[in-house]
């Protein structure tokens, strides 16, 4: 190990040499351009759904409504209607499968993932991914040390992140407050409070560590020791989506809602880490449960 990182100080690691990093917006934005070049589809973006229904088209057949605006503004109003529907919304996955008349559950709960980053003259403190064992509860991955190469990032090396509970569905900052959000998903979520009770020490530790920057950084030193505040600097939030299922154990699988809205429609209601890492694989999943349930050739 000192030989690969001298920096790293541990008594033990797996190497895994084919492990890298992308900026995963370019790879959407590079899908958007692949979307685009089909000429068989396009893509709305700032669109925020407000219903979903079933109507009658001009043929008779029945289709799906999707009507939405410019979030946090009242109009115009978008419509856009489609023979099948397939959710995946992410940290709205919930919102979205209640919409398609889905269930009430799982609700989906959201984790800020706090970084900072390596000033400038102190980015090569490691060449590589450096990874804790992760730690238990499900949650959180453990602050570890990323480099990173290409869109928003450019070439940074990164710290983190965190797995703070958050107190709004899309709470990027420690202080975002929404009170219909703790209620809904908080406060009634069963699963949520199972968890929170076999994992007290880990859910104070997460909230202790996205508050206080020496906090953080003490875990970022049981791989580096020599690391010290004044060589790192303040860098983005993360908003991870969560499903707790009934008896607290965070739920590690995908959740599919299948034939709603008439057999019309399909909801992905979890996608837990390495969603991202896996989102092809998932959209083949996706596919194949379209197939069956929309009669697809």
């Amino acid at each position: 190990m000192k030989e690969l990182e001298p920096n790293v100080d541990v008594y033990s690691a797996l190497d895994s040499p084919n492990t890298g990093i992308i900026d995963y917006g370019d790879v959407t934005r590079h899908l958007a351009k692949d979307l685009a070049a089909t000429g068989r589809g396009k893509l709305e973006l700032r669109y925020e759904v407000k219903e979903v229904k079933t109507v009658t088209g001009q043929d008779g057949k029945k289709l799906v409504e999707v009507r939405g605006v410019e979030p946090g503004q009242c109009g115009p109003l978008k419509v856009i209607q489609a023979k099948n529907v397939i959710t995946c919304g992410g940290v709205h996955m919930d919102t979205l499968g209640k919409m398609t008349g889905g269930a009430a559950n799982p609700k989906v709960m959201t984790f800020r993932g706090r970084y900072y980053q390596m000033k400038p003259e102190f980015r090569n403190i490691v060449k590589r991914n450096v990874y804790p064992v992760p730690s238990g509860g499900g949650i959180p991955v453990g602050v570890h040390f990323t480099p990173t190469c290409g869109g928003y990032r450019q070439q940074q090396m990164i710290i983190g992140p965190g797995a703070c509970m958050t107190f709004h569905k899309e709470g990027y900052s420690f202080f975002q407050t929404d009170l219909k959000y703790l209620w809904n998903q908080c406060v009634t979520n069963q699963g949520f409070w199972m968890f929170a009770i076999k994992n007290l020490k880990l859910s104070v530790g997460e909230l202790l560590k996205d508050a206080a920057k020496p906090v953080f950084l003490a875990e970022a030193r049981q791989l580096v020791p020599s690391l010290t505040p004044d060589m790192v600097e303040d860098s983005f939030t993360g908003v991870m989506a969560q499903v707790f299922m009934e008896d607290g154990t965070a739920a590690k699988d995908y959740i599919f809602e299948r034939n709603l809205l008439d057999g019309t429609t399909l909801n992905l209601r979890n996608a837990p880490s390495p969603a991202a890492t896996s989102s092809m694989a998932i959209a083949k999943e996706l596919v194949n449960c379209a197939v069956q349930d929309f009669n697809w050739a």
